[in-house]
């Protein structure tokens, strides 16, 4: 029989930041975000999957990309209509052929097909037109059509750190 511990519970003292959060938490002009991967999909495991495939694509090597639309591509198999994990697709497919680390005869109807899914499945999420947009920007040369879809996920979502960066790249190419 394995031995017990006991430790008495205490109560936590209440810190000035903590009542703040939670008076803002109650106010009906506060809309806190849902964490990221929970906001398309209903199911624990495509969640979890995108997560995995987060974690390798941040990586940025050709094998940990590889790996990245593997978890990916399993996240899309539980939900199909899992715009993150689509439009996590694309933008990896597109980074492979940036990096040089894949053929754009193979992949780049592949990423066109997964960035159109991601629309399909969640036309107001800015992950689903950024994935767009990067398409345009990084493969096709497209630069308006890239910088309208930059600010249209700018629009969905002002806080998307990563549309703003790209938008900026592509604006300082334009001139």
């Amino acid at each position: 029989r394995a031995p017990r511990a006991s430790l008495p519970l205490c109560r936590a003292p209440r810190h000035r930041h903590g009542e703040a959060l939670d008076r803002a938490r109650r106010s009906r002009d506060l809309r806190l975000a849902p964490p990221l991967a929970r906001r398309q999909t209903q199911s624990p495991d495509a969640s979890d999957l995108y997560l995995r495939g987060l974690n390798f694509q941040n990586q940025r090597t050709p094998a940990t990309n590889r790996r990245a639309i593997e978890y990916y591509t399993r996240a899309t198999e539980v939900d199909p209509n899992y715009a993150l994990a689509w439009s996590a697709i694309a933008r990896v497919l597109a980074s492979g052929l940036i990096n040089g680390d894949a053929s754009p005869v193979e992949v780049l109807p592949r990423a066109r097909e997964a960035a159109a899914r991601a629309v399909r499945a969640g036309p107001e999420t800015a992950e689903a037109q950024f994935a767009l947009a990067y398409l345009k920007w990084c493969c096709e040369w497209d630069w308006p059509g890239a910088e309208a879809g930059f600010r249209q996920a700018l629009t969905l979502d002002p806080r998307f750190a990563q549309a703003h960066l790209t938008l900026g790249h592509a604006l300082s190419q334009m001139g």
